[in-house]
């Protein structure tokens, strides 16, 4: 099945307000206005047709195209427009009301002919092709900035128990190698904050005498601030509400951080303590400008979702999408500034799967690829080595990297030509041993890099839980032991077994266990990836998951469907053909078919297809639902096999998704979420009356349900959350790849990180 929803690439200007259809953006005297794509579809249809009364059903049928949809769902989008609009109550500026049919788009409007709005489109240059123009326009290092913020954005996670840190970080070798030759020097390392709980997320004043952080001594997460040789701290945020990811403006006056006060978004606070205010109702990791004028920030808290990056002025106004042609062209990848304050840097995996390093203006223009970077970057790869986020140092010279390696995570250090961007040498470990360090940031004058340390355990948990209600009836309890990483919970329907996975010493492992803990099997243990989790027969007796075999090193001819009794035992390989791309999601009732997510190839959107199982083989691959816009992922069948429940992941925008339900032989699509935020994993209620799923359209990842009329095929009331997690204490994990849940007849099970950390510093860095 294929969306109707017309592709528009027109403009058009009313007042003081550009819209540009094809894009789904809305501008408003050059700063983007914040709209979901939803909203901004309703927008286009009403002024396509300006001064036409527009039918309710018109504008359903064509902003949710084969789908049931409310009226009020509707109904809330003009008000979201009205509102942004600034169209007060009774006024008729823009869209009037028409009772009994519609809606007008009232204002004057002109259609530009011309690109208008301020996000241009440029491909990455490769590797010897910027051109003398492009290297040249890199100011050399004496006329950069003396001073930059100190941290880049980062993916951050709390990490665990003060006094693990302490015997992680006390046991590290910590080596910094200098840049003209291999004679090593040992660095300074020394603790800064002390005490239980989380402190994390530390930021460097521009002077370098001073560090903000968050931490909870306090119940909720706050922002503090202590001098490098004082630790005393000053609390400076007292909130109900979490507070972290702090960042020091250059002129040391303001700290920007991310708050969840009043649903959640960017705020600015005297950097001696104050009123905050508001200036960005969304975002995380807040970043300043070399200059501070702008602020730099992220559109998601989830690893692994393509939430894109945006800026926005001090004082909250032209709120923009930052270089979206070039985001685009990765998958989820690390943003900072450029010291120079005229160019963004992004690191990642594109969608080509090759990783790179690319800076680029940030007004727009041809990026520039580092050379050599995606060599070394595979080179690490070979060594279980994977770079995330990065920090740069003043001068353009020097890169930091969290380097993660199994289930470790250290700093690794690149030597960068401030011309060319090219990486001059391999990345260099700056500390080893176990345990996480994340959240860098680099002191002003590049010779002091603060970090929090520590460890983190991943645990399966159950939840006595009523899954007709939605309500958790008792505290929650681990029911797997323990370890770095314990995730992607999954058990029959009965709920008396779990079936999980974990790496340790660099192998993957699937273990079941029995919830009384009387009985635990270690299923599989192997080098070869298991590239899904496992999914249970609707019987209890078999799991299925996909996964490499043979030597691994070529997926797409290695990759098999694995099949293994539940007791243990070997297991049955269905080879895929080297042509479909195939993900397992769920089995039918008498175990015959397999439910899934397939595709041709590689740059395929995915669909909904049915196979048949049997003689070792994969049989009659039915496609019975797909879009051209979208990626269909997570099916599963509905308790008595009518529906199917999926994911429909927008191809052009991955940091929102829609959830749906359709009868298992294909069909009409029913939407269960409004599209709004990135909902994952739909999982039925036993009684198939609840669809459960996960979201962070709150800002912290919770579980949510949405009731479903199994005879009327209509979802029923609002969304409603289930459980409570916040940003401080036990927590879902963020790696939203790792976050298997399973609703079982009176059981929840849910994976929970639990964490506490410290902040260090290593003095002489670059000694």
């Amino acid at each position: 099945m294929s969306s109707n929803r017309a592709v528009m690439s027109r403009q058009y200007r009313f007042g003081c307000y550009t819209l540009d259809a094809g894009r789904r953006l809305l501008w408003k005297d050059g700063g983007l206005v914040p709209l979901t794509p939803k909203t901004v579809d309703v927008l286009a249809f009403l002024i396509e047709r300006a001064g036409q009364v527009v039918e309710k059903d018109d504008l359903l049928r064509f902003v949710w195209p084969n789908t049931v949809v409310e009226e009020n769902n509707l109904a809330r989008h003009v008000s979201m427009l009205r509102k942004a609009l600034q169209q007060r109550r009774g006024q008729h500026d823009f869209i009037s009301t028409i009772p009994g049919h519609g809606y007008m788009f009232v204002a004057p409007v002109e259609e530009v002919d011309e690109a208008v709005t301020p996000v241009p489109t440029f491909d990455v240059v490769p590797e010897g092709e910027a051109g003398a123009e492009a290297v040249a326009a890199v100011p050399p290092a004496s006329q950069q900035p003396p001073s930059v913020s100190g941290a880049g954005i980062s993916s951050r996670f709390a990490i665990l128990a003060l006094a693990a840190a302490v015997a992680v970080v006390t046991g590290a070798v910590l080596l910094y190698r200098s840049g003209g030759g291999a004679a090593t020097s040992r660095v300074e390392l020394r603790q800064l904050t002390f005490g239980g709980g989380v402190q994390r997320d530390p930021a460097w004043s521009p002077d370098g005498a001073w560090l903000a952080y968050a931490a909870d001594g306090a119940g909720s997460l706050d922002i503090y601030r202590r001098s490098v040789a004082d630790p005393a701290p000053v609390r400076l945020t007292s909130d109900a509400a979490d507070e972290s990811q702090p960042d020091w403006s250059p002129d040391g006056r303001w700290l920007a951080f991310r708050s969840e006060r009043d649903g959640g978004g960017i705020y600015v606070l005297p950097a001696t303590g104050g009123t905050p205010h508001l200036v960005a109702r969304f975002g995380f990791f807040p970043r300043w400008s070399p200059d501070g004028s702008r602020i730099l920030f992220r559109g998601s808290m989830l690893r692994g979702i393509d939430s894109g990056a945006f800026v926005v002025n001090r004082d909250g106004t032209h709120l923009a999408p930052v270089r979206p042609d070039l985001l685009k062209q990765f998958k989820a990848p690390h943003v900072t500034w450029h010291p120079d304050g005229t160019r963004l840097s992004i690191a990642g995996r594109g969608r080509d799967s090759a990783w790179a390093f690319v800076t680029a203006p940030v007004a727009g223009g041809a990026a520039v690829a580092s050379p050599l970077a995606a060599q070394f970057a595979a080179d690490l790869r070979t060594q279980g080595v994977t770079l995330g986020q990065f920090v740069w140092a003043a001068s353009g010279r020097q890169l930091y990297f969290e380097g993660r390696a199994a289930e470790a995570q250290g700093i690794w250090r690149v030597a960068v030509d401030p011309h060319s961007f090219a990486w001059t040498a391999p990345p260099e470990q700056v500390s080893t041993g176990p345990g996480q360090y994340a959240d860098l940031a680099l002191s002003p004058d590049a010779t002091r890099l603060a970090f929090t340390v520590g460890n983190e355990r991943t645990r399966v948990w159950s939840f006595p839980f009523v899954p007709e209600l939605g309500t958790l009836t008792g505290e929650g309890q681990p029911v797997t032991p323990g370890g770095p990483a314990e995730f992607d919970a999954a058990t029959p329907l009965d709920g008396s077994r779990v079936a999980y996975r974990t790496v340790r010493g660099g192998r993957q492992e699937l273990w079941q266990r029995s919830v009384s803990g009387e009985d635990e099997r270690l299923l599989v243990a192997s080098d070869n990836a298991m590239r899904t989790s496992p999914r249970w027969s609707r019987d209890g007796t078999r799991l299925a998951y996909l996964r490499s075999h043979g030597d691994g090193r070529d997926a797409a001819v290695s990759r098999a469907i694995a099949i293994i009794p539940a007791g243990g035992g070997p297991e049955e390989l269905l080879d895929l053909p080297t042509e479909l791309d195939i993900v397992p999601d769920d089995w039918s009732a008498d175990g015959s078919w397999i439910l899934a997510s397939c595709r041709r190839s590689a740059g395929e959107p995915r669909g909904t297809c049915l196979m048949r199982s049997s003689a070792g083989a994969l049989r009659d691959l039915r496609v019975i639902a797909a879009d051209t816009s979208r990626d269909l992922i997570c099916q599963r069948f509905s308790p008595d096999e009518r529906w199917i429940s999926f994911m429909a992941v927008d191809r052009a925008r991955r940091d929102v998704s829609t959830l749906y339900v359709m009868p298992a032989t294909g069909g009409r699509w029913i939407p269960i979420t409004s599209g709004d935020s990135y909902d994952d994993k739909p999982r039925w209620s036993p009684d198939g009356r609840v669809l459960y799923y996960l979201s962070a359209r709150d800002g912290t990842l919770n579980l949510w349900g949405r009731r479903f009329d199994p005879a009327a095929g209509t979802a029923i009331g609002d969304p409603f959350r289930v459980t409570s997690f916040r940003a401080t204490g036990p927590t879902l994990p963020r790696d939203l790849a790792r976050v298997e849940i399973a609703v079982a007849a009176n059981r929840l099970f849910v994976p929970i990180t639990e964490a506490s950390g410290t902040i260090w510093m290593l003095d002489g860095v670059t000694r």
